[in-house]
């Protein structure tokens, strides 16, 4: 695995070739609010930015200027996603392929080789600006870059600048294909990291979590049917599957899709003002709280119905006597 490249090496590599940065120190930061506090005062384009992934786990990075309005669902439409294909990539994959904690996502990510298979789209407002700001691979500090050199930087890493109107709202249909779908990069071949790629479902997103083969496997059970006194008195057998008997796997899932939904409305609402982190943050605690507590409540559940069917039984055989 590539070592994650770090601050000192991002702007070594761009004084190295020519290109310009100013870097201010501050505390760390978290959200883009906090950050306009120590450099919002500095002329030109201040940045969010969003790491998304779809569901076939391609990852795609928006860079904007905090101004612009993201509607979540045209972008997913507009990248041939449909309205729900796009969720805010959790905190593992960020770490793994952008290889940068909470609070540091940034176009100045995508010098790991990990990150070579995530797409990049830009806000066309940084052209505007004389000079745009991004974290330097940690958010204890902000880089000013002209946008020039921004795109200098990133042909030198092997890529092509992409700038979209972010905010532009496209109807997808029939005489209109989606537009921004063109610059999807491909995850199959040499082209995908071996980070990417190991990139399993996640259950802060809501995708239902990977078991091992035969582990959460719903157990079939094999019950007799009650004796009938107009049917033949060999009893006949029905086969269920028990999915109560897996009160942790339920659990999970019963979770997992509470804090999907949670996240997809502070996607739209919050996200937008304070950047992707607040959504893993608010939800990761969620998750920690609710878990034993919904696990205490299915596990009553399950013994509540083990013991209904128990009772049914005796009587069942009772009558049948």
């Amino acid at each position: 695995m590539d070592a994650a490249q770090t601050r000192d090496s991002l702007l070594s590599l761009l004084k190295e070739n020519g290109i310009d940065s100013v870097t201010y120190d501050h505390p760390k930061v978290l959200t883009v609010d906090e950050q306009a506090k120590h450099v919002g005062h500095l002329e030109g384009g201040h940045s969010k930015n969003l790491l998304l992934k779809d569901k076939k786990n391609r990852l795609i990075l928006i860079s904007a200027l905090t101004s612009t309005k993201i509607d979540m669902k045209v972008l997913s439409q507009r990248l041939g996603l449909g309205k729900s294909g796009l969720r805010l990539a959790p905190e593992d994959i960020m770490q793994a392929v952008l290889k940068v904690p909470l609070g540091c996502v940034t176009p100045f990510a995508l010098l790991n080789q990990s990150a070579r298979s995530v797409t990049l789209l830009l806000d066309e407002g940084f052209k505007s600006k004389t000079q745009v700001f991004f974290h330097p691979l940690t958010n204890d500090a902000t880089s000013a870059i002209s946008p020039n050199g921004l795109d200098k930087f990133l042909r030198l890493i092997g890529r092509e600048p992409v700038y979209v109107n972010v905010e532009e709202v496209v109807v997808v249909g029939s005489e209109q294909p989606p537009d921004l779908a063109r610059y999807l990069v491909d995850v199959t071949g040499d082209n995908i990291s071996k980070e990417q790629s190991a990139i399993k479902a996640t259950t802060v997103q809501g995708d239902k979590p990977e078991l091992s083969q035969g582990t959460n496997t719903p157990a079939k059970i094999t019950v007799a049917a009650p004796k009938s006194k107009n049917k033949s008195s060999s009893a006949e057998k029905e086969t269920v599957r028990s999915t109560s008997a897996d009160v942790q796997g339920t659990t999970l899932t019963i979770l997992n899709e509470l804090l999907s939904a949670f996240q997809k409305e502070v996607t739209a609402q919050i996200v937008e003002k304070q950047g992707q982190e607040i959504a893993t943050l608010v939800s990761n605690p969620l998750k920690q709280r609710l878990e034993p507590e919904l696990e205490s409540l299915l596990m009553a559940f399950k013994n509540t119905a083990y013991t209904e069917g128990f009772v049914a039984g005796m009587a069942s055989r009772s009558a049948t006597r």
